[in-house]
């Protein structure tokens, strides 16, 4: 009983909890003119590699927004100093993760994909080359953030492009590749018989092999004069092709057909998954549809992320930016769902997403139709994200930098769920050295772990010690990303073990000399069951049964308390001379 109660007076004099994160902005007119700069965002004392953007929310999350628990971004831009694949909680919007391993180059189109049976954090990594595509690299991450498969453009002279990483129901990834090659352009004009073309394919490759499957080119298909870019200085050199397709997204759908959009021939073609013939054309000059909306369903101009909604191949969304960096057939972006039939070639608008704001996006972007049928949308050239009901009312408006402005942007955006434990281990440092009155500044964090609900913080003069529940001083409830907490009493040594939702150690940190302020590697797991109870007193004063239990007695003031409902609760006395009372009253018992 006297060890029980010890406990409790330790841990009352041991903890405050703090939220010493940057929150999410509230509409703040500030963000957008600059005032916190062009990409707001935060970095951690328990894990500095990790940098987290800061959100305005323009409208807050409504009630029936999609519950996918995650946001998937690939912030890129000048002022984003570490461009990396990046999975920020939906709910606070705190960063749960950003990769900092070895894989360099902007990260584009990051998200969540199946292979068989698996869940994957898929995403390129290159570079766009400021000309509009890129050449990188295709990877897919596993549950532990351990690379599982890279993949790269086959049997072609060049790197694959950013625009798509599709994967297929058949084991196979989709890509796109931009190869520059000498073309006759006599057709665009009438000088140029020896001139050069940035010409669009897609490949499907085998995931497990890396094989080529399919290929499919667009010049084999389609004439230059389709196109609505205008030629302007590009076609007389090799390294200045002219980009007259410009592919940018990819689907193969359960008939083994593939949907194709091409930005500069404002067009969504479907292809013949054996031959590579084209099937039907909606959209550009050789539309083949009658439009029932009087042409609102077939003008999207410079569009991206053409995607069927269905398996019976009648929903269709599409990104449409209606405009480019030198060309503007609309003075606003439009989230679009289409109803098409395939068989009349007739096809309707069935909802326009129109963000509030009307913001224009002239490049990039994604149109995501989530479980619920609401719409996600990501901005792609601006750094926004919307979702919206099934009838376009904005449900959530939130930013990341400022928009209209393209200097910081994300390729896509994503609302999914995901969950990891990743192998590495729990972060722990301290500001240091410490406050004038002796406290402590801990900061604990776990980057890609979805699991830790509370951190249990353990104490004491030997490194040895602090695997068990008698070291347990305290648990905290975990906090954004990274947890702070402030010792009101020394310890040699802490550690910090990672609970999940029903009270599990799921992971642990090494363990922090305090007073040199140096890590020591830590292998041993943390046991946090509670030890058998301290043999009774050799007084004649025998204690009652419920007196004799080995962890300290709960209380409504949380008084050390470590057997927890939920297990990960926050647990400490509400000041020291409570737990001073508790332990009188028991000596004059």
């Amino acid at each position: 009983m006297v060890w029980a109660m010890l406990a409790v007076v330790v841990a009352a004099s041991a903890v405050i909890a703090r939220a010493d994160q940057q929150a999410p902005y509230a509409d703040n007119p500030g963000y957008e003119k600059g005032a916190f700069g062009p990409y707001p965002n935060q970095t951690f004392v328990s894990n500095p590699n990790v940098t987290a953007p800061v959100f305005n929310i323009i409208t807050p999350a409504a009630n029936g927004v999609a519950n996918a628990d995650y946001l998937f971004l690939g912030p890129k831009g000048d002022p984003v100093k570490r461009q990396r694949p990046t999975i920020v909680n939906a709910t606070d919007l705190s960063i749960m993760w950003a990769d900092t391993g070895n894989i360099t180059g902007e990260p584009l189109d990051v998200r969540v994909q199946s292979y068989n049976g698996k869940d994957y954090i898929t995403f390129f990594s290159g570079s766009d080359g400021g000309s509009g595509y890129g050449g990188g690299y295709y990877y897919m991450l596993d549950d532990k953030y351990s690379l599982a498969y890279n993949l790269s453009a086959q049997n072609i002279s060049v790197l694959g492009d950013f625009h798509e990483f599709q994967l297929t129901d058949n084991g196979t990834a989709l890509i796109t590749v931009y190869e520059p090659m000498p073309f006759n352009l006599s057709i665009i004009d009438s000088d140029l018989t020896n001139g050069f073309i940035v010409d669009s394919l897609f490949q499907e490759l085998d995931i497990e092999t890396g094989k080529l499957v399919f290929q499919w080119r667009a010049s084999d298909h389609y004439q230059l004069n389709a196109t609505y870019n205008p030629l302007g200085v590009t076609g007389k050199r090799e390294n200045a092709g002219f980009d007259w397709f410009h592919i940018n997204s990819v689907q193969k759908d359960q008939t083994g057909n593939y949907l194709v959009s091409s930005r500069h021939l404002h067009t969504v073609t479907y292809i013949e998954g054996q031959s590579g013939d084209i099937i039907w054309i909606l959209g550009g000059k050789l539309n083949q549809f009658k439009d029932l909306s009087g042409g609102n369903a077939t003008n999207f101009a410079w569009q991206h992320n053409a995607r069927w909604t269905n398996d019976s191949l009648t929903g269709l969304t599409i990104f449409d930016n209606g405009a480019s960096g030198f060309n503007t057939t609309r003075p606003y972006t439009r989230g679009l769902l289409l109803n098409i039939d395939q068989d009349a070639k007739t096809v309707q608008l069935v909802q326009e997403y129109l963000n509030p704001e009307r913001i224009s996006s002239i490049s990039q972007g994604n149109v995501q139709l989530l479980p619920n049928k609401n719409v996600l949308m990501g901005y792609g050239a601006n750094p926004a994200v919307t979702e919206y009901a099934a009838d376009g009312t904005v449900l959530w408006d939130i930013q990341f930098g400022i928009w209209n402005d393209t200097d910081v942007q994300s390729y896509r955006a994503y609302k999914m769920n995901w969950t990891s434990t990743p192998n590495t281990k729990p972060a722990l440092a301290q500001t240091f050295p410490p406050q004038r009155n002796g406290s402590r500044d801990l900061f604990v964090s776990w980057a890609g772990s979805t699991e830790v609900r509370g951190w249990a913080v353990l104490g004491g003069n030997s490194t040895a010690m602090l695997s068990n529940s008698t070291q347990n001083l305290f648990n905290v409830t975990k906090s954004g990303f990274e947890t702070s907490i402030t010792l009101n009493r020394t310890y040699h040594y802490v550690r910090c073990a990672a609970l999940s939702s029903n009270g599990t150690v799921i992971g642990a940190t090494d363990t922090l000399n305090l007073l040199n302020n140096s890590l020591v590697s830590t292998n041993s797991t943390v046991d946090l069951k509670p030890p058998p109870p301290p043999p009774p007193p050799s007084s004649s004063r025998t204690p009652s049964a419920s007196s004799t239990s080995a962890a300290p007695a709960s209380s409504s003031s949380g008084g050390g308390e470590r057997n927890l409902e939920p297990p990960w609760k926050e647990t400490w006395a509400g000041s020291t001379m409570l737990g001073i009372v508790g332990l009188a009253m028991w000596i004059l018992a």
